[in-house]
């Protein structure tokens, strides 16, 4: 029987023939780094847009500075003294804590020398702030050890989920062939054993906690939620019925999970897992292959009924076209480069050098939108993507494929990029901001114009939405007429901050302000315009200038709010727009008297505005652009912007008010109550 998988070569030169992919964006690769020593994996620390991790299989982990991209000299970690190396052992996998920015911790999974084949080690490692670019190796910890009963199907991924945070780790069943023979168990195989047996199965484990005080080589906690919490030697199982998972992948936006399993004799499978799982998945093996039967004699396998399965969401066979044999799973394109890409999952084949693409919606989940992108993705000049081991992503979302035997590593980039920003950054589009946040000149104009944006504009995060009621539909709109009659089309919150802040008025405290529009590039027509909004509260008068402040809600009707702090006036609604100048007037009622005039102007979508509990806040004006900020699911994208909070505990995509959001987040008092948008 085959043992073939992800790190087999095939003994003859494989010719085949390819379908060029047809995306509305045409795509195409550079190589990025080269001179590695078997790269099979990428990755990047939470929120540093800078760097990026490579994971070598001989033991050693090294740094590529991306911006130009540049090879470090020395490692970020050598354990090749402890890692066990040939065939599909060594150094297989890297995972870095969610808060990695203040506690300094990633993981690894290895094969060290336990054994006469070698044990899977998963081990914790610490990185000194005073050395960033240089992992303590004296500061290992071991989390766990499986012991490995043959040299092959190591598995070797791990990860940590968006959505719950735990450490998830996938193990190969043992090797050998079919599931079989010494270190196996019958009737099933290690796979379809859920007695105190890891193998062949994704694990989940907690990092913060240990529930073995007693016992060295155990150092995590059990989620109470695991399907089989309980069950002594089966607690860390969330799934099983696993071959050889080589190379899984985390959905950053959604959670979802993407494992990319090696077959046995005919068929490769990738296999999908909702973030809403429960776990208890069983995927299969080694009573199928696919979706075909595979072991029709063992009384495990004869006692599973078809709904006992859970089928993979795709599968090819190696009679397809350039005999494929090993599947190599890869990632799911967020990045801000090229849209339409938005929820793509790349993977490839490592005998045939294939690379494909596709989407998965839909309920139950389906695969759509499949190419074959392996002509699109050959990189110019005569170089090559072969021996393809694995896949990675920097913390902007662009992806990155690793040549195992070539050494290098390469990056999906478009062939004709959008009009250089100096930074990726959010790239939502908010009100007329330029879509990387930034007031960039090599970037005019808004980004619907000259700026690559994460969705498409129909659909922007940025845009409002209609309301029925107080529901948000999710109907992009401009104005009420873009709505089903009944509803409205409402504005997420969007504020700037205009500097200096108005006098404060003599007499009693104010509790009116006057706006009167003195310059409006966009709007020319709205200069001299007038306009008035109460406060619900008292603003604090002199002899304290740097207590006053005020807020306006985005309503028909804005309103005046207390702004305790800061120097900076902070003005919400359509009425504010960048780059436009008014007469700000405090007052002791909506008729006066009212202090003299003071002329503020505003700044461009994007500035760096209000402090929050003592964080710089970005100025969005669509909540989901910071909470993916807040997860550690997209760089904070230059250094005043560093200070954003780190990922936080639920996978949160949407609010109405940046405010109430912030406030959520930082657990801080808010000052004065939030206003409500629709």
């Amino acid at each position: 029987m085959s043992t073939r998988s992800a790190f087999v070569l095939v003994g003859m030169t494989v010719t085949f023939c390819v379908a060029v992919a047809h995306a509305a964006e045409p795509l195409t690769t550079v190589r990025v780094a080269s001179g590695l020593s078997s790269p099979v994996y990428v990755t990047h620390a939470p929120g540093d847009a800078s760097r990026l991790f490579i994971v070598e299989q001989v033991g050693r982990i090294r740094i590529l500075n991306l911006n130009p991209p540049s090879l470090l000299g020395g490692p970020f970690l050598d354990i090749t003294s402890i890692v066990r190396t040939g065939g599909e052992r060594g150094l297989l996998g890297m995972a870095f804590h969610p808060d990695f920015a203040n506690n300094g911790l990633f993981y690894v999974d290895y094969t060290g020398f336990a054994g006469p084949n070698g044990d899977t080690v998963v081990a914790q490692y610490h990185v000194p702030p005073e050395t960033p670019n240089d992992a303590d190796e004296l500061s290992a910890v071991v989390l766990m050890t499986i012991p490995q009963p043959q040299s092959n199907h190591n598995g070797g991924w791990i990860g940590f989920s968006p959505v719950d945070g735990y450490l998830y780790i996938a193990t190969g069943d043992g090797g050998n062939a079919g599931d079989s023979g010494p270190g196996h168990t019958e009737p099933g195989g290690n796979s379809q054993d859920i007695t105190s047996n890891l193998l062949g199965k994704m694990l989940r484990i907690d990092v913060n906690g240990d529930d073995f005080p007693g016992d060295a080589g155990k150092n995590y906690a059990i989620p109470p939620s695991n399907p089989f919490a309980g069950n002594v030697g089966d607690d860390e199982i969330w799934s099983y019925g696993l071959r050889n998972p080589w190379r899984s992948a985390f959905d950053s936006e959604t959670g979802d999970l993407y494992i990319a399993d090696v077959g046995q004799n005919v068929y490769e499978e990738i296999d999908f897992q909702s973030a809403s799982s429960t776990g208890g998945e069983n995927y299969g093996w080694r009573c199928r292959e696919g979706l075909h039967p595979f072991d029709n004699v063992s009384s495990t396998c004869m006692a599973l009924q078809p709904g006992d399965y859970v089928d993979p969401i795709h599968e090819y066979a190696h009679t397809d076209a350039g005999s494929p044999c090993s599947v190599s799973g890869g990632e799911v394109y967020r990045g801000c480069a090229v849209p339409n890409l938005q929820g793509t999952y790349f993977f490839a084949d490592y005998c045939s050098n294939q690379i494909w693409s596709f989407r998965v919606s839909g309920e139950p989940p389906a695969v759509s939108e499949l190419l074959n992108r392996t002509v699109e993705l050959d990189p110019p000049g005569g170089q090559s993507i072969t021996s393809i081991s694995g896949f990675g992503t920097d913390a902007e979302g662009e992806i990155y494929i690793c040549d195992l035997f070539g050494g290098e590593v390469f990056k999906i980039i478009p062939v004709n990029p959008a009009i250089p920003c100096s930074e990726c950054g959010d790239n939502i589009r908010e009100g007329l901001e330029e879509c990387d946040g930034t007031d960039d000149g090599a970037c005019p104009g808004d980004c619907a114009i000259d700026c690559t944006c994460a969705v498409p504009q129909a659909v922007e995060a940025g845009d409002d939405t209609c309301y029925d009621n107080s529901t948000d539909t999710g109907v992009a709109c401009t104005t009420d007429a873009d709505c089903p009659s009944g509803q409205e089309c409402g504005s997420k919150m969007r504020y700037l901050a205009i500097t200096p802040p108005p006098s404060v008025v003599a007499g009693p405290t104010p509790l009116a302000i006057q706006v009167t529009v003195t310059d409006m590039p966009e709007h020319p027509a709205r200069v001299g315009e007038v306009w008035w909004a109460s406060a619900p509260v008292s603003i604090p008068n002199a002899p304290d200038p740097a207590l006053t402040g005020a807020g306006l809600e985005c309503t028909a009707s804005p309103h005046m709010e207390m702004w305790s702090g800061g120097t900076t006036v902070y003005l919400f609604g359509e009425i504010v727009i960048p780059e436009s100048t008014y007469d700000i007037r405090m007052c002791e009622s909506s008729v006066g008297p009212c202090s003299p005039p003071t002329s503020v102007a505003t700044g461009k979508w994007g500035d760096i505005v209000a402090p929050f509990g003592g964080a710089t806040q970005p100025n969005f004006g669509d909540i989901s652009g910071v909470v993916r900020k807040f997860q550690g699911l997209m760089p904070s994208p230059s250094t005043a912007r560093a200070d954003l909070l780190p990922p936080v505990p639920d996978h949160v995509t949407n609010f109405v008010d940046i405010n109430a959001a912030v406030l959520g987040f930082k657990g801080a008092v808010y000052p004065g109550t939030p206003p409500l948008c629709p």
